[in-house]
């Protein structure tokens, strides 16, 4: 008990200290953490009241019928210390009991043996026999007859019956060494020709009966005409189902996977932002102008593999513009309508106001956009962060369901075996 104490208090102080330190973002891994702590500590509580509740002089027997139990204990004597084990075997019934028991189980096979059957004088669908009665504590061994007709499990031949005949039933109960034999006899009818299973005996024994290569259905059973079909096979339609509700789901997948690759095309612009900010900064702060600055980026990134830069391909069109005499102005508002971001249109906005007012004024609105850009990409890496967190929740969760099963199913095996 007090190793699971101070297993607790440690983890708490180490959750403590994760979460001080930024490792861990979100409440729910803590949650999760400590959820699975104060469960073994319930588990170890639990196991420890058991062991206190063990007396020292006698072991309860299990119930008649339950088999026997091996229990585990821990011994100390002067020679030897650990763990034995402990066979303790069922309690045993006396005769007066042993005979109500078959008499109860007389009872059950009563009420039970019938099936979907009225009575025993006409017995036309499948009986019901059991292997045992009185909650397994009687076991029965069934015949019927000389067993062509019906089977042990209680199906019935029907080829077997032209017409009604009975059929002497013995059951052999046993419980506990001691055995009881149990006799009724039924009568088995022949069932009708508009049923399924005077159906099938009639045509299986037409069937058995024809030895030609060559089959023919019959065309009537008894006086009743009969057709016969194949039947009806659903696969083409349940595939012809699938092809229309994934046709339906086609424009839904299109705009989802859309708005996916617009969300991951705006993430990506965002990222490359303060970059391009910065130089930007950097080449108007050393005496260049909007122009040449923006011409020099853009030669950078024409070297550079910007596939899925979508930032820095704004930028290269906006200085391939530029390179082919577009004027400044209709370049930045060109800038703005094709990047549909927020960040860039205010870019060009600022590029387009304060570009006017002198190199100065833009170096200053740059380096206090440049500021802006950084405080965003510390919330983007901090964004990204808790997402890789959450992420991680998953196989935390995992985990934590596979420590419940290693506890439970042996525990739920040992249960069974008893």
């Amino acid at each position: 008990m007090l190793v699971c104490i101070i297993c607790l208090v440690a983890a708490v102080i180490l959750c403590r200290k994760l979460v001080k330190d930024g490792i861990i973002k979100e409440k729910k891994t803590i949650y999760i953490l400590m959820a699975i702590e104060i469960v073994g500590l319930v588990m170890v509580i639990a196991s420890g009241l058991k062991n206190l509740s063990v007396s020292k002089s006698s072991i309860l027997r299990p119930e008649a019928g339950e088999g026997e139990e091996i229990l585990e204990y821990e011994v100390e004597t002067s020679d030897y210390n650990g763990p034995v084990e402990i066979t303790v075997d069922d309690k045993t019934l006396s005769n007066e009991e042993i005979e109500k028991l078959f008499q109860k189980a007389i009872e059950e096979i009563d009420s039970s043996i019938l099936g979907e059957n009225a009575n025993l004088n006409e017995v036309v669908k499948p009986l019901n026999p059991k292997r045992s009665y009185c909650n397994k504590l009687v076991k029965a061994t069934w015949e019927f007859g000389d067993g062509d007709v019906i089977m042990s499990d209680g199906q019935i031949d029907y080829t077997q019956v032209d017409k009604s005949q009975i059929i002497p039933v013995k059951v052999l109960l046993k419980c506990e060494g001691v055995e009881y034999l149990y006799s009724f006899d039924l009568q088995i009818v022949p069932p009708g020709v508009t049923s399924r299973a005077g159906i099938e005996a009639y045509v299986n024994k037409y069937v058995g009966n024809e030895k030609s290569e060559k089959v023919n259905l019959p065309g009537e059973v008894g006086s009743e005409k009969i057709k016969w079909k194949l039947p009806k096979q659903y696969d083409g339609l349940i595939l012809m189902a699938l092809g229309l509700v994934f046709i339906i789901m086609i424009p839904y997948i299109e705009a989802y996977m859309g708005q996916k690759e617009v969300a991951a095309r705006q993430q990506q612009m965002e990222l490359e932002y303060p970059n391009i900010v910065g130089q930007l900064a950097i080449y108007i702060g050393v005496g260049l102008g909007i122009r040449d600055a923006i011409r020099r980026i853009g030669k950078s990134y024409e070297n550079e593999n910007i596939e899925n830069c979508y930032g820095k391909k704004i930028i290269v069109e906006l200085s391939r513009e530029l390179e082919d005499g577009v004027s400044e102005y209709v370049a930045m508002e060109h800038m703005a309508n094709k990047s549909n971001n927020k960040n860039y249109r205010k870019l060009a906005l600022l590029l387009q106001q304060t570009g006017r007012q002198g190199n100065e004024k833009l170096v200053e609105a740059l380096e206090r956009e440049d500021i802006l850009a950084f405080e965003m990409r510390q919330n983007n890496a901090k964004k990204a962060g808790e997402e890789a967190s959450t992420k991680l929740l998953f196989p935390m969760v995992g985990l934590f369901v596979v420590i419940m099963i290693m506890v439970i199913v042996p525990a739920l095996l040992k249960m069974q075996s008893l």
